[in-house]
């Protein structure tokens, strides 16, 4: 249920619009969990994998994972474009229409019934077990390097590789706060409520407050990300300060910046470029 009165009423533009927010709140949704998840395999292979920094084929397959998160969220959200109906109704003799998930095939009411338990389970646990399972692959994998003079090679890569997973991390924590919520309102309704139950009335009475206080608190997953991104993340913070002063001087040395797939490293100064450079000479000379 999406309104009590449905803008539009029962009209054509009021039913495209029945059909196409739901659609796109999921599919939004979808791309969210499947970015989470992306980013965390990304954060492994970019510190399992020293061919990661120098490049190799990365914008490619970067698109086709994007391409394929989008395709994927969008195939994934048709049922509710297809069970959202405008539906008219009467309660104490006055006429309605609202929005509502409408079932009229076997395979909608399937989906009406397994909905809750397959939000729970693909849009919400998902993300959190592919997390939990490539940083923990992640941290196994920094603690095994064995070689000092491969790690000293790695340390400005990984340090940086660190910083980028911790804003990942923080990310995934943020949606698993704002959503945990939502799932447990609906999960409870699904297992506890039942219509016959005469003292249904108390349980509602919980669950709407828990419900209506859990869609907004899901809604701003979206505008706390980008506030917690800004302490978290020291490039973001960067960008977003030189987006605001975009006209203050720069004193600073030139920096190579880094993007976040990894294909590169960051050399803080130009200085520590050219002293490996002439360690490199004088160790061509010896030879």
């Amino acid at each position: 249920l999406l309104a009590q009165k449905w803008p539009f009423g029962d009209s054509e533009f009021g039913q495209f619009l029945c059909k196409f927010l739901p659609f796109i709140q999921k599919a939004s949704v979808g791309i969210t969990v499947l970015n989470l998840c992306a980013l965390s395999v990304d954060r492994y292979r970019a510190v399992a994998s020293w061919s990661r920094v120098q490049g190799i084929g990365i914008p490619m397959i970067t698109a086709i994972e994007i391409f394929s998160i989008w395709l994927l969220s969008f195939i994934l959200a048709i049922p509710e474009a297809i069970g959202f109906a405008v539906v008219p109704f009467k309660y104490k003799d006055e006429g309605y229409v609202t929005c509502m998930l409408n079932p009229t095939t076997n395979f909608m009411l399937f989906y009406k019934d397994a909905k809750d338990w397959w939000l729970f389970g693909f849009y919400f646990c998902m993300p959190l077990a592919c997390t939990a399972i490539f940083y923990t692959l992640m941290t196994c994998e920094m603690l095994n390097r064995r070689n000092s003079n491969l790690r000293i090679a790695l340390s400005e890569h990984l340090k940086q590789r660190r910083e980028v997973a911790k804003t990942v991390f923080c990310l995934v924590v943020i949606f698993a706060l704002c959503w945990f919520p939502l799932h447990l309102s609906r999960i409870l309704k699904k297992m506890v409520y039942n219509e016959r139950d005469p003292g249904r009335c108390e349980l509602l009475s919980f669950l709407l407050p828990l419900d209506y206080i859990s869609i907004n608190l899901a809604t701003m997953n979206s505008c706390i990300n980008p506030i917690a991104l800004y302490f978290v993340s020291k490039k973001f913070k960067n960008c977003f300060q030189s987006c605001l002063c975009c006209c203050c001087s720069q004193s600073k040395s030139l920096v190579t910046s880094v993007p976040m797939n990894g294909t590169s490293i960051q050399w803080k100064n130009q200085e520590l470029n050219n002293h490996n450079t002439d360690r490199s000479s004088h160790k061509d000379s010896i030879n």
